[in-house]
């Protein structure tokens, strides 16, 4: 299992590399607000819109877009009992959304997002695996 994760990071990074995406991580300044809150007080609309969510032989697929504030148009995300069972992103660096896409896999729908909610790409208030997040968020809130 540890090999395979040094795969799957190490793949990660040659195509983040591929595609340009290799950003430095910006380190966050405690005096100023998250950029989060700044997008939401200047009226940038952070959240996914659902495009559906189909229960399809047991399996439930919810159909979200993100944000315009990501480079994915389109998140597609199949459950079943609470588990994420697959995620297709459309558009993305490619390395990363399939990196994060084989890595949610088999996670607990709670377990995803606590490791995603809040990522945050480059000085972007939001990122693809944040957007997965809230998409998660709202399967949540329609199952209760």
């Amino acid at each position: 299992m540890i090999e395979y994760m040094k795969r799957v990071l190490i793949m990660m990074a040659v195509a983040a590399v591929a595609c340009s995406c290799w950003v430095k991580p910006v380190e966050k300044k405690s005096v100023e607000p998250a950029a989060a809150e700044l997008a939401q007080a200047e009226g940038e609309n952070l959240d996914v819109t659902v495009v559906s969510d189909e229960d399809i032989d047991g399996w439930r697929v919810v159909k979200v877009e993100p944000c315009e504030m990501v480079c994915s148009s389109a998140i597609t995300i199949s459950l079943k009992d609470g588990i994420v069972q697959n995620v297709a992103f459309v558009n993305g660096c490619p390395g990363n959304t399939l990196g994060v896409a084989a890595l949610v896999k088999g996670m607990t729908v709670e377990e995803a997002i606590a490791r995603l909610d809040g990522i945050k790409c480059a000085t972007k208030p939001t990122s693809c695996p944040d957007q997965l997040a809230r998409a998660l968020k709202l399967s949540l809130q329609k199952i209760e």
